[in-house]
């Protein structure tokens, strides 16, 4: 995955909005930056944004704000919008189990049957979901843990 860091200072910040769904929480807020206005962008979480706030960013694609995938606030130090390696390794870990355990208890009890495979199939998705999910947070965390150590923000305990 291609990540593109960029630093910006928020010079006017409107109409910020919390969100819940079935996928998470998210914060939607508009913004200008250098003069350019960006308009509906996501961030996962929860999010703290306010005019005057320097950020260092990652995007997956360069310049466009639509792709954030998190970002290190300068005056605290936080890596937000990617909950923290411990949340996916997890979540990763928990899918990975119970698919194992459906798989080898479908076997045992039911052989290779339609329904032994049926429930391989549905418990094995999420699980590589889960996985994918860990390594690809995985990623973003580290990145932007390498630019925080760069830039020389304190880390915060509990993250």
């Amino acid at each position: 995955m291609n990540l593109y860091p960029t630093t910006v200072t928020f010079d006017d910040v409107s109409q910020v909005a919390f969100s819940a769904s079935r996928f998470g929480v998210f914060t939607a807020f508009n913004f200008v930056a250098g003069g350019r206005h960006e308009y509906a962008v996501q961030m996962r979480g929860k999010v703290r944004v306010a005019k005057g706030m320097t950020v260092t960013a990652l995007l997956t694609e360069a310049c466009n704000w639509q792709t954030v995938t998190g970002w290190v606030d300068h005056a605290t130090g936080r890596i937000v919008g990617v909950p923290p390696i411990w949340v996916s390794r997890c979540a990763g870990l928990l899918f990975c189990a119970l698919f194992v355990s459906i798989a080898l208890l479908g076997t045992t009890f039911r052989g290779a049957g339609p329904f032994a495979i049926g429930m391989d199939i549905a418990f094995g998705l999420p699980a590589l979901i889960a996985i994918i999910r860990w390594r690809s947070d995985g990623q973003v965390w580290h990145r932007l843990d390498a630019l925080r150590s760069g830039l020389k923000l304190p880390s915060t305990i509990g993250e």
